[in-house]
């Protein structure tokens, strides 16, 4: 995650999908080889307080997205490095 600790004061905004590793494919999260709880852990560390944006064109992706995102946020806040901002965002990602 060396980008978001070399840039991580300028992130103000997260948009995620998944992919294969080759080209945006706009993917479901947990479809492609994206490992979100290792991504969600270093904007957690680094005090990340923007918005995540799910980045699909498809209702029914977008929502399977926003389960599995969730379930990550939730391990992200329980996990030994979570904090107080991931617990926030799972709260307000559930009020949806």
């Amino acid at each position: 995650m060396s980008f978001v600790r070399a840039f991580g004061a300028r992130i103000h905004s997260a948009q995620l999908s998944d992919n294969r590793g080759r080209v945006d494919e706009h993917m479901t999260i947990g479809a492609g080889t994206i490992d979100f709880a290792r991504v969600l852990g270093a904007l957690s560390r680094i005090g990340f307080s923007g918005p995540l944006i799910i980045e699909l064109f498809d209702v029914p992706k977008k929502l399977v997205s926003h389960r599995r995102l969730l379930a990550l946020l939730a391990r992200v806040e329980k996990g030994p490095r979570g904090s107080a901002r991931a617990a926030g965002e799972a709260s307000a990602a559930r009020g949806r």
